[in-house]
C-alpha cells in the first residue's frame, strides 16, 4: 500500500500523463465535430469502397493496445529496488503503456474520421465513436494509477 506521501509526490508525474493524455485525445475531439458539420449526411449510407481497409487497420491498433502492449509492460520491478524507485520503475511503465495505448486508439479514431469526411458512412462515424468512448474509459485517473502502481509493486515479505 502507497503511504500518503508516496502519493504526494506521486499526483505531479500523473497530472503530466493525463496532461499528455489529454492532449492525444484532443485530435479526435476537436475532429469529430467538424467532420459532423461538414459531412454530406445524404450520402452517409452509401458504398464503402475504404472501409475494409481502414476497419483491419483500427482492429490492428486495438489488438496491438490489448495484447500486446500488456504483454511488453508486464514486468515488475527489481525486488532490490527501494520502494520510492521500485515506485518510479512502475511508473514509468505505466505512463509509457498508458500514452502508446492512447496513441493507438486515437490513430484507429482519427483515421476513421477521416475516412469518414472523404468517404461519408455511419460505420466509420462508430468507429470513431468507439474510439473516443475508450479513451475516456483508460484516462488515467489518480485512483486508477495508485490502484495499478501498488498492484505491479512487489510484495513484501515480513
Amino acid at each position: 500500500m502507497l503511504s500518503d506521501e508516496q502519493i504526494k509526490r506521486a499526483e505531479s508525474k500523473i497530472w503530466m500523463v493525463q496532461l499528455a493524455t489529454a492532449a492525444i485525445m484532443s485530435t479526435t475531439v476537436i475532429l469529430t465535430p467538424i467532420m459532423l458539420m461538414i459531412v454530406q449526411w445524404e450520402t452517409l449510407t452509401g458504398p464503402a469502397k475504404m472501409l475494409t481497409t481502414i476497419a483491419g487497420f483500427a482492429a490492428f491498433c486495438l489488438y496491438l493496445m490489448s495484447t500486446v502492449i500488456s504483454m511488453i509492460f508486464s514486468s515488475k520491478p527489481a525486488d532490490h529496488l527501494s520502494d520510492d524507485a521500485a515506485i518510479d520503475s512502475v511508473f514509468g511503465m505505466l505512463s509509457t503503456e498508458t500514452l502508446i495505448r492512447f496513441a493507438l486508439i486515437n490513430g484507429a479514431a482519427f483515421i476513421n474520421l477521416l475516412v469518414f469526411m472523404v468517404e461519408p458512412h455511419i460505420a466509420s462515424l462508430i468507429a470513431a465513436g468507439i474510439g473516443l468512448l475508450m479513451m475516456l474509459f483508460y484516462f488515467p485517473r489518480k485512483s486508477k494509477m495508485v490502484t495499478l502502481i501498488e498492484a505491479s509493486l512487489p510484495k513484501q515479505s515480513e
